[in-house]
């Protein structure tokens, strides 16, 4: 399944983007943008609730 995950979505004035297919490494892109840049370090769970409150089911995020 390809997404769209963009910084702004999730409270931030950023351009940032990690788009393709929702796996877990597209996650930790995201997760290591809000760490580099913003000083944010979320855990994997909350990324993956982010992705939840987005629309996607948890089953989406592939390992792979």
């Amino acid at each position: 399944m390809k997404v769209k995950l963009a910084c702004h979505d999730y409270g931030f004035e950023c351009n940032f983007v990690a788009e393709g297919e929702l796996t877990v490494s597209l996650l930790k892109s995201l997760r290591d943008h809000f760490d580099s840049e913003h000083g944010i370090d979320y855990s994997q769970e909350a990324l993956t609730q982010f992705v939840i409150n987005k629309g996607y089911p948890r089953e989406a995020i592939k390992d792979e």
